[in-house]
Order: C-alpha cells, then structure tokens, then sequence
C-alpha cells in the first residue's frame, strides 16, 4: 500500500496545480526523487529522457518504455523497462505511429521491480553513475562524434551515388 500524500508531506512537496508545480525548484525535485521507490515514466515523447536521467542521478530505480530513445540510453542493467504495443496510431498525431506502454504488463514489471528490491537497488546504482558520468562536456562530445559520422555516411553515401551515376567513377 502507498500512501503518496504522506509521501509528499514528508519531504515538503505540497499537490499543487499544474501551474504552481512549474515552479518546483532543483533542490524540490531531487527531495522528491530521492524520496520515491522507483521513478516510472509512461510518456514515449520524452526523447530527450531528461527527468529518467533526473532520478537516476538521485538515486533512485528507474522504468521507462523500451523504445528506441531509452533503449539507447539505458541497458536492462540499469533500469526497468516497462513492455511497449504498437505502432499505435493516435488521434490528433498525424500519421506518426506510437509505441505506447502495455499497461497489465507495465504493472507487472512495477510489481516485479517491488518485488525483488536488491535487483531494483543495483539496477538504481548502475543507472546512477551512468548518469553522474553524463556532464556536458561528455554529452557535447558525444554528441559532436554523432555529427561526425552522420555527415561521413551522408559522404559517402553521396560519393556511392555519384559513383553508380558515372558508371563506376568516383570524382
């Protein structure tokens, strides 16, 4: 049983309105995080996974969607992955599929990470120093290696082009 009013109170965060939680500072946030037992997110819009990342750093077990975005950041070592359906094909979203959360096989996973805490407790440590070791001079980099080897396949794959075009020369 969890009783997240008293959880809130005790580490200071009163239930405010979308407008006042705006206003949460850093220090609020991290309180809350490391208040919690496990940091889920259903949201598979998230592409940046920023508040996953958050709660990792606090310390905190994180389950988040096994999608492209947080499978590429994240290993089954270091988080819990809650199981995703789809391509899923909502209203108001154009033509651009979704994969969303199942839900009876994400509470299952909630319950298994509940469940087995010493499993949970070293997956949250994993997680923790992965996000620690994330500081913005490693993400410019890495994000700059990307850049890199993006414009060397567009490269080359320009010269393939050009290649096939004049019959097996490259210019």
């Amino acid at each position: 049983h969890l009783d997240l009013r008293s959880d809130a109170e005790r580490v200071d965060v009163a239930f405010a309105d979308p407008e006042e939680a705006m206003n949460f500072t850093e220090p609020m946030m991290a309180d809350l995080y490391r208040s919690s037992d496990l940091y889920v997110q259903t949201s598979v819009a998230e592409g940046w996974g920023l508040p996953p990342c958050d709660a990792a750093a606090c310390g905190t077990p994180v389950a988040v969607p096994r999608h492209s975005a947080f499978s590429a950041l994240w290993t089954d070592d270091e988080v819990t992955f809650l199981p995703i359906v789809g391509p899923v094909f909502l209203p108001g979203a154009g033509s651009t599929p979704r994969w969303l959360p199942e839900p009876l096989g994400a509470a299952q996973v909630i319950a298994d990470a509940f469940r087995d805490r010493q499993g949970t407790a070293a997956r949250a440590d994993k997680a923790r120093d992965k996000a620690l070791g994330w500081t913005w001079p490693v993400v410019v980099d890495d994000f700059e290696r990307a850049l890199v080897a993006a414009v060397a396949r567009r490269k080359a794959k320009s010269e393939l082009v050009v290649e096939n075009a004049l019959g097996g020369e490259c210019i």
